[in-house]
């Protein structure tokens, strides 16, 4: 697994990343086009054949730092602990994320609950 940040030369593929995974009720409403390499930190991860299997961006979301969108294929484990040591090494005090149904089951073992303020999130404190 490579991880590379994102920047400007790759902010395309990892948004087309997201559109493939995100649930369908949240594709209209997502975009990476606010995506700011000076505000917002993005990791991008790769299989050996330069193929996309995750993506992150952490971004200011009111007073709080918030992961707005996670998506991942396979190595969802060793990307979740890099994503969980970077928000704590940047004071981020909570991940919150949508799931597709079939990943629910993951993110539970992962330490996420039911957010209880949002319908469908997940929100895990750090």
């Amino acid at each position: 697994m490579i991880m590379k940040p994102i920047t400007n030369s790759n902010i395309c593929d990892v948004e087309d990343f997201f559109l493939d995974l995100l649930p369908d009720e949240f594709v209209t409403t997502t975009t990476l086009s606010n995506y700011s390499e000076d505000t917002d930190e993005g990791r991008v991860y790769y299989d050996e054949n330069e193929n996309i299997i995750g993506a992150v961006v952490i971004g200011t979301c009111n007073v709080e730092l918030e992961i707005l969108y996670i998506a991942s294929v396979g190595f969802g484990r060793r990307i979740m602990s890099d994503i969980e040591d970077l928000c704590k090494e940047i004071g981020v005090k909570y991940i919150k994320l949508c799931s597709k149904d079939s990943a629910v089951g993951f993110y539970k073992k992962m330490g996420f609950e039911k957010d209880p303020d949002t319908r469908g999130d997940f929100i895990k404190y750090l």
